[in-house]
């Protein structure tokens, strides 16, 4: 008779099986509904005030689907698909390949048409990264934003670009593959910059104490009361 030895449980982490995520989506969504309520302005000068939220809208086509915000504009809607993650999703060398893979589908129609590159942005609202990653992935944003067509690109592969994180994070943000002979257009993989040009990219410490961000929703509550019941 074969014996057969047990294999071991695997155990997932505290913070998959806890209530972390709901809870860092949860304050994510309050804090730009206040920002809804106290009629201000988001940070990011990209967008004018929000008038509306919508939480999981994958049902509508979008595939970052955790939060859609409209803001106001004069002409077309402008609208923002965020991904909520509750831990730090970058490291020095690699974007997140579900994000990517998510964003690259949206940017080129596969499947659904709702994503407007030329009004409409992307991101991820996450925890606090490290200085050197956040500022790399600012730094990128911005050159995406101001550079002419093939700049930052060329200053990459070309190594002209003196930080390796930002040289590393720029490559992983490349279309995978798959998705662009799908697409019908295999030089899709090298339009990195025209992606992340409509990045956002916005950081909450809701998970710390104290916390800035929770500090912040209670200042724009606070905002919404007159001024006698403050």
């Amino acid at each position: 008779m074969t014996s057969h030895k047990a294999k071991p449980a695997r155990f997932q982490s505290i913070k998959s099986t806890s209530g972390e995520p709901f809870e860092f989506a949860d304050r994510a969504t309050a804090l730009l509904a206040c920002y809804l309520l106290a009629g201000v302005r988001w940070p990011d000068k990209r967008f004018a005030s929000i008038t509306s939220l919508h939480c999981e809208v994958s049902q509508d086509g979008w595939r970052l689907d955790d939060l859609l915000v409209a803001f106001a504009t004069a002409g077309q809607p402008r609208r923002l698909a965020l991904s909520l993650k509750s831990n730090c999703q970058f490291t020095q060398r690699n974007a997140p390949k579900d994000l990517v893979a998510a964003a690259w589908r949206q940017w080129l129609g596969l499947n659904d048409g709702c994503f407007a590159g030329d009004r409409d942005y992307w991101g991820i609202l996450t925890a606090p990264h490290a200085p050197r990653i956040r500022d790399a992935i600012h730094g990128l944003i911005e050159d995406a934003r101001n550079q002419p067509a093939g700049a930052l690109a060329g200053r990459i592969g070309e190594k002209r670009e003196p930080s390796k994180i930002k040289r590393d994070l720029f490559q992983s943000f490349a279309c995978p593959s798959g998705l662009a002979q799908q697409a019908g257009n295999p030089s899709q993989s090298d339009d990195i910059t025209a992606l992340l040009s409509r990045f956002v990219f916005w950081e909450c410490d809701f998970i710390s104490s104290p916390s800035a961000s929770e500090a912040l929703a209670i200042s724009l509550c606070q905002q919404c009361l007159a001024d006698d019941a403050r």
